[in-house]
């Protein structure tokens, strides 16, 4: 006999898009119910808590009240939450679903570096001196004919 495949349980899934951010990128978030029709409506609060807050007291909301369209809700996030390990949670509201994500790291915008970049200095371009030309003799030591002479030879 034929065995059945296996089916997805329902719930929620909520994948970021990476699990390291940056202070004032923009990071992308996706929250798909699974195992329910694609007709239901579902409507979600989405935010972002310490990882270390049992509480799981929200520091950001990315989405509240927000209806998924055929069962999918993507956004985009701009950063603003501080350095530090955080998690997302979802909460569904018409089922009762919740998800939430392993720790994402929020690193700052920029590590500061020991020593500030130096500014450019101007430096003039020297100018041309205007020196008197050399004066060039008047008086020649050639022959006027213009021939060679023989440099062992005394004049």
């Amino acid at each position: 006999a034929p065995t059945k495949a296996p089916t997805t349980a329902a719930g929620l899934r909520l994948r970021p898009r990476r699990t390291t951010w940056t202070v004032g990128a923009v990071e992308f978030v996706e929250v798909a119910v699974v195992g329910f029709a694609s007709s239901e409506s579902f409507f979600v609060d989405l935010f972002l808590f310490r990882a270390s807050d049992e509480t799981r007291t929200p520091v950001e909301i990315l989405a509240a009240g927000a209806e998924m369209v055929d069962g999918v809700l993507a956004l985009e996030y701009v950063v603003s939450a501080e350095a530090g390990l955080y998690r997302l949670r979802c909460l569904e509201y018409t089922s009762g679903l919740v998800a939430e994500t392993g720790d994402l790291a929020i690193s700052p915008t920029h590590e500061p570096t020991s020593m500030p970049t130096p500014k450019p200095t101007y430096q003039p371009t020297p100018q041309p001196t205007t020196a008197s030309p050399t004066v060039a003799p008047t008086t020649s030591r050639l022959p006027a004919d213009g021939t060679v002479l023989d440099p062992r030879r005394e004049t």
